[in-house]
């Protein structure tokens, strides 16, 4: 476990604690690094979540498949992110995605209910960020259901320039994710996102590179920001 100390104090779980630390707290509790690589499943959607997973090297998608076929990837997580805790104590306790490796070899860490509850009980700090950790999802989940309600692609990404412009209290946005993950969490296509940020270039309401975006009329975010 000690090779994977630093992808664990990347962990919201863990966040501020010394190797040491949490050696100690995952002593004696019956949990593995288990490797995965393309063609792996780490979890089937539908199947029954018993663990909560760290991803500890590597990244892991998750992928959700519509009854007419049609499979969607919903997010990647990279080292230190978790998953499976938002239904680990659900009523229905089953996977809403697949969690497949995203490229490569990855490796993750399997814990399971029962000593994640003993976790709990060593050290109170993990259990409330657990509960934050869980909070934050909530948050996040309102606000993406906010964007998919949103009619136009513009709509969409004006949207969230308006709350990204607002938490970072400027005009030139800096992205928090790739242009990857951003067409992800808009629910649409990147090509699309792509097109549709060159249209809004060509009109003058905004530049962009790689990493940043700014507005150049606050005016188009105004009505969107509260």
């Amino acid at each position: 476990m000690k090779c994977y100390l630093s992808s664990l104090q990347k962990c919201t779980f863990f966040r501020k604690r010394t190797g040491e630390e949490i050696l100690d707290l995952l002593r004696d509790l019956n949990v593995t690094p288990l490797a995965f690589t393309i063609g792996d499943v780490i979890a089937r959607q539908g199947q029954r979540a018993e663990h909560l997973g760290i991803v500890l090297e590597g990244m892991v998608e998750v992928q959700k498949t519509f009854p007419e076929g049609e499979a969607v990837t919903m997010a990647h997580l990279s080292e230190g992110q978790t998953f499976g805790e938002a239904v680990l104590f659900a009523k229905e306790q089953y996977y809403p995605g697949s969690i497949l490796p995203a490229s490569g070899q990855c490796i993750v860490l399997m814990i399971p209910r029962s000593e994640l509850l003993q976790l709990f009980q060593r050290d109170e700090q993990i259990l409330t960020r657990f509960i934050e950790n869980i909070s934050n999802r909530v948050v996040m989940l309102a606000k993406r259901i906010e964007i998919l309600s949103l009619s136009s692609i513009r709509q969409k990404i004006l949207y969230f320039l308006a709350k990204e412009a607002k938490q970072q209290q400027s005009l030139s946005v800096k992205l928090p994710f790739t242009k990857r993950r951003w067409s992800e969490h808009l629910g649409i296509p990147r090509p699309s996102l792509s097109r549709e940020l060159q249209r809004m270039q060509d009109d003058g309401i905004l530049a962009f590179d790689r990493t940043h975006i700014h507005v150049k009329d606050a005016s188009y975010l105004q009505t969107l920001s509260d």
